[in-house]
């Protein structure tokens, strides 16, 4: 049996235990070789989860879809995942909706969805986008992406 898609959602990992999934993960001797899936939403992993799993993505190249979906993850964790991201071509799915990023946090992954050339969906979902946030999302939608990539984000602006 081969594990590609291991379902961790809802499980209150916290930053441990999203750093000992990115040991493992990053380890070419016990990763499982054809992880195409990645479902770490609702685990509460925070910005230390997120730049461990950040290292993850920087080396990997078989996960296609990636949900760190509500998952406490402010401007840190997000920048070090926009950083990742920029390296990676084989994430074609990204979820990060309800996390708790603010301006800086969508500055950067506005500017990673801009370099990634693989990524064709980027979900923000319910996350809660200041205007400030939008301003940039929508600044960086109006350069135009390649045929196919989107942004899904939620058209209520909120002050945070």
């Amino acid at each position: 049996m081969t594990l590609t898609r291991p379902n961790l959602r809802t499980n209150q990992i916290g930053s441990p235990g999203a750093a000992s999934i990115a040991r493992v993960l990053s380890d070419k001797d016990v990763a499982p070789p054809h992880l195409s899936t990645l479902l770490l939403d609702k685990n509460s992993i925070g910005d230390e989860g997120a730049v461990a799993i950040s290292l993850v993505v920087e080396n990997n190249s078989t996960i296609t879809k990636l949900d760190l979906g509500n998952n406490e993850i402010g401007d840190d964790g997000v920048a070090a995942l926009a950083m990742a991201m920029r390296r990676n071509g084989s994430i074609l799915e990204l979820n990060l909706e309800l996390n708790s990023f603010g301006k800086a946090g969508m500055a950067n992954v506005a500017y990673m969805a801009q370099l990634n050339e693989s990524l064709e969906k980027l979900q923000f979902g319910s996350h809660v986008v200041t205007v400030e946030g939008l301003a940039v999302l929508r600044l960086v939608n109006s350069f135009g992406f390649a045929s196919g990539k989107a942004f899904n984000v939620d058209e209520e602006e909120k002050q945070t």
